[in-house]
């Protein structure tokens, strides 16, 4: 019998067709341990630009599970609804179109809910400049330069803590860096969509 759980990754996207590929590199490459398996749905939030072509074409060079689906519903609340409607995870994580994954993001994400016996688990965001050049997602590391306070707590919601905490209403979870079990938004609800 597999204990083992299937997390389906939501990757809700919005015009970013030339940051798709550097985002899904990163998503592709998650080091499971044999822990778990992981697929990922390619949310298209209704773009107007080249977004379904990337999506298809990453698709057709995956080494994992991916599906891409459109929903017409403007709005990133409408987006993560359609991406938890299409997953078949117990454990759905969620990934912003401008974030790349740390090859470790997903196990970590797993063994703290797994250590914690927790349903909803986040991590830190680290805010980089990002360079000039889009095309390859290059970034500038090293950069001490910060952002003031109030930009990185709405950027960066958890912000930069190296330490396990219990997320309060004022260290809100980010919501481009979370897993939350199935059972959550079958107990709750899902997001609400009124909100954008």
């Amino acid at each position: 019998m597999n204990l083992t759980p299937d997390i389906t990754i939501v990757l809700c996207t919005f015009n970013r067709a030339e940051w798709l590929p550097g985002v899904i590199a990163s998503l592709k490459d998650q080091h499971t341990e044999g822990a778990f398996s992981y697929g990922l749905v390619i949310v298209d939030n209704a773009s107007i630009d080249n977004t379904p072509q990337v999506a298809e074409s990453e698709i057709a060079n995956a080494n994992l599970p991916m599906r891409y689906v459109r929903e017409e519903t403007p709005g990133v609340s409408a987006a993560r609804n359609r991406g938890i409607q299409e997953a078949q995870g117990e454990w759905i994580a969620f990934c912003d179109d401008d974030q790349l994954a740390d090859p470790r993001w997903l196990i970590e994400l797993f063994e703290l809910a797994q250590r914690k016996q927790c349903r909803v688990v986040g991590g830190a965001v680290h805010l980089v400049r990002a360079n000039s050049n889009v095309d390859d997602l290059a970034l500038e590391d090293g950069s001490d330069q910060r952002l003031s306070s109030y930009l990185e707590d709405l950027l960066a919601p958890g912000g930069r803590s190296k330490t396990v905490q219990r997320f309060s209403r004022r260290d809100a979870l980010n919501s481009g860096n979370q897993m939350v079990h199935r059972t959550v938004f079958e107990q709750i609800g899902v997001y609400n969509e009124g909100c954008r």
